[in-house]
C-alpha cells in the first residue's frame, strides 16, 4: 500500500491557500466594518505561504483576489504558466546585450552608471530602463558587480542643524592626469556641506600637499562664506601649526574625526563613492587627461549632482543649501590668513634663500640668524617678513627657480572607451546649457544703423 501524499501541483496548493485568506472577505454575512478589521490584520504582520515562509500582503493584492475569487472561484487564482519566463521583455531591444558589453569593458560599472551610458548612448531608450530589470537580468546572465562590505559596529547619524554650520573634508586619490609633462596621480579635494551635502569645493590637484588643501578652503570660502566648523581627519596637512593658526585667524573651529574610524566621515566617503562611480571610472576609460580638462569634466558633474534629489535628504542639495548662513571674510585678510610660515636667516647683505630662490630685503634687516617669513604658496615672486604679528618688510626676487622632483612610474589604463567620451562630452554639455540658462541669454539683432535717406532732419 502506498501511504506517500499524492503529488499535487504546487500552484493549486498556492491558489487554495490564497482562497483561504480571502475567504472571510467574499462572506456576505459579515458587515464592512468587519471586513476592514480583517484586512487590517491580514496587512499588519507577514503571513506565512505554503512555499516561501512568511510574505506580506497589500490591500491592493487582497482586492485582486477576491476579485478573481467572486468571478471564477479557486481556479481563478491559480497562477498562470508564463511561456516568456526569463525573456527580455521590458527592457529595449538590444538594451540587454549592450549593457553586458558595458560591464565587460569595465566590470566595476554600477547598474546606473551603465543606465547613464545607454540613454546618453541612444537618446531614445531615456526612462524606458528601469534600474531593477536590468540589474535583473544582468545578474541572471552572470554579470555581477562585486560589491564592498560596509564596515560592522553600532553606529550613531549625526547632522549638522543649519547650512554652513558644518563642512566636511576629505581627499580622494583620483586618477592619472597629466601635468607639468608628466604623469601624476591626482588628488581630489573636497568641502562637503554636512546638512544639505553641497559640495562648496571640489578641485583636483597634482599632491595632497598643505598649499593645496589651504587653497581648495579658501577658494571655498571665497565663493560660500566662512563655516562655523570644519571636520577634518588626522592627516599632516590638517594636525600642522599653520593650519590652526589659518583657521583661527578666520575664526573657524577645526575638529579632527576618531582616528582609525573612518564612519564618522561616512558622508564624505559616501560622495566620493558617488563620483567614482559616475565619473571618475570613466575618465580611467579615457586614459590620462590634461588636469585643467579634469577640472572642467569635475564642475559639470557637480552641476548634475546639486541638482539631483539626495537619497537621504530627499531634497536637491543646492535647493537644501539655499537656507545657508553667510558669513563673509574679506579677500585680504583670507589671503593672509593662509600665508605659509617659514624661518631663513638673512645673509649681512640682506639676502634670502627660501626654496631654492634668492630675495633681497632692506638692509636694515640684515644679519639676523631667525627671522620669520611668511609666503603665498601660490606666488612666490614676494615674501613677507613678519614681526610681533605684522608685516615688517617685502622681500623682492633677485632669481626665481621652479624646481621639480620626478614621482615613480605608475601604470594607467590605456584603453579608450567611446562609451565613457560620449557620457563624458554629454555631462559637459548638458552642463553649459544649464549654465546658459541660469544666465538667461538673450540673442538680439544687431542694430544697424539707419541709412542717409532714413536720417531725421
Amino acid at each position: 500500500m502506498n501511504l506517500r501524499r499524492p503529488l499535487i501541483d504546487p500552484r493549486v496548493l498556492e491558489a487554495s491557500w490564497r482562497f483561504q485568506l480571502v475567504a472571510p472577505l467574499l462572506d456576505p454575512r459579515l458587515n464592512s466594518s468587519e471586513k476592514t478589521k480583517y484586512r487590517r490584520e491580514l496587512t499588519r504582520e507577514p503571513v506565512p505561504h505554503p512555499r516561501r515562509g512568511t510574505v506580506r500582503l497589500s490591500l491592493r493584492t487582497l482586492r485582486r483576489w477576491c476579485q478573481q475569487a467572486r468571478r471564477d472561484g479557486m481556479p481563478g487564482l491559480v497562477l498562470e504558466h508564463r511561456s516568456d519566463l526569463g525573456a527580455v521583455r521590458s527592457l529595449p531591444e538590444g538594451g540587454l546585450e549592450r549593457a553586458l558589453e558595458l560591464r565587460e569593458e569595465d566590470a566595476r560599472r554600477t547598474v546606473p552608471q551603465l543606465i547613464r551610458l545607454l540613454e546618453v548612448e541612444r537618446p531614445d531608450w531615456k526612462a524606458r530602463i528601469a534600474r531593477s530589470t536590468l540589474d535583473r537580468h544582468l545578474r541572471r546572465r552572470g554579470s555581477v558587480r562585486r560589491l564592498i562590505r560596509a564596515p560592522e559596529g553600532p553606529f550613531r547619524n549625526f547632522e549638522a542643524a543649519e547650512p554652513n554650520d558644518l563642512w566636511q573634508g576629505d581627499v580622494l586619490v583620483g586618477p592619472m592626469v597629466r601635468h607639468g609633462g608628466s604623469l601624476v596621480r591626482c588628488r581630489i579635494i573636497s568641502w562637503l556641506d554636512d546638512h544639505s551635502r553641497f559640495v562648496c569645493h571640489l578641485e583636483a590637484y597634482p599632491d595632497e600637499s598643505l598649499p593645496s588643501i589651504e587653497d581648495s578652503l579658501k577658494k571655498a570660502i571665497l565663493k560660500y562664506g566662512r563655516p562655523a566648523r570644519i571636520f577634518v581627519d588626522n592627516a599632516w596637512v590638517y594636525s600642522g601649526t599653520t593650519m590652526d593658526l589659518a583657521c583661527s585667524t578666520i575664526g573657524i573651529h577645526k575638529i579632527h574625526s576618531t582616528a582609525r574610524y573612518p564612519v564618522s566621515r561616512g558622508k564624505q566617503e559616501r560622495f566620493f563613492r558617488t563620483l567614482r562611480d559616475q565619473l571618475i571610472r570613466e575618465v580611467e576609460n579615457l586614459g590620462p587627461l590634461e588636469l585643467q580638462e579634469l577640472n572642467r569634466l569635475l564642475q559639470a558633474w557637480l552641476s548634475q549632482y546639486h541638482s539631483a534629489r539626495h537619497s537621504r535628504t530627499h531634497e536637491a542639495p543646492e535647493q537644501r543649501y539655499s537656507f545657508r548662513t553667510f558669513r563673509p571674510v574679506a579677500p585680504d585678510a583670507l589671503e593672509q590668513a593662509f600665508w605659509q610660515w617659514t624661518t631663513r636667516a638673512i645673509s649681512p647683505t640682506g639676502e634670502i634663500k627660501l626654496f631654492g630662490n634668492v630675495y633681497r630685503v632692506d638692509l636694515s634687516f640684515a644679519g639676523r640668524a631667525k627671522a620669520v617669513l611668511r609666503y603665498d604658496p601660490f606666488d612666490m615672486s614676494r615674501i613677507i617678513l613678519w614681526e610681533n604679528g605684522r608685516k615688517a618688510a617685502v622681500a623682492t626676487p633677485e632669481r626665481l627657480v621652479c624646481v621639480t622632483r620626478p614621482g615613480r612610474p605608475v601604470p594607467t589604463r590605456c584603453q579608450q572607451s567611446e562609451a565613457a567620451r560620449r557620457y563624458l562630452d554629454e555631462l559637459e554639455r548638458a552642463h553649459k546649457a544649464r549654465l546658459d540658462q541660469e544666465l538667461n541669454r538673450t540673442h538680439y539683432r544687431p542694430i544697424q544703423k539707419p541709412t542717409q535717406e532714413e536720417t531725421p532732419e
